[in-house]
């Protein structure tokens, strides 16, 4: 028997404060607004992914903290890395480069959650 999963994912991102994560990821990104549940509070963060939306949760003790960095597909990653860090965004170092597989831009959001951007060289 095998589980069949629906074709939604949500990634829990644990921030200090949801309201201001949310306009970091919906100003800084440009990512949308599925549900803003205040009063939780949490955040349903609608990527340009389909069917892949980040859960934001208030956990200030938990922020920054996290063992996964999401990684977001983008068809040039200095040009990308150029927008964004227009937009106030910062990186941590230089691109990486994986001869013939992947270029790599890693940042931060405003909690220190691991974030990058991944330019497939294949």
């Amino acid at each position: 028997m095998s589980v069949a999963f629906g074709p939604t994912a949500i990634l829990s991102v644990n921030v200090k404060d949801v309201a201001k994560a949310v306009e970091w990821y919906t100003t800084k990104l440009g990512f949308g607004v599925n549900v803003f549940f205040e009063d939780l509070p949490w955040a349903d963060i609608a990527t340009n992914v389909p069917g892949f939306s980040l859960g934001l949760a208030q956990a200030p003790e938990l922020a920054g903290k996290s063992a996964c960095a999401v990684t977001l597909a983008v068809g040039d990653a200095a040009a990308a890395r150029a927008e964004l860090e227009a937009r106030g965004v910062a990186f941590t170092g230089e691109n990486t480069v994986i001869p013939g597989k992947v270029i790599l831009a890693h940042f931060t959001d405003l909690d220190g959650n691991p974030l990058a951007l991944a330019q497939s060289l294949k």
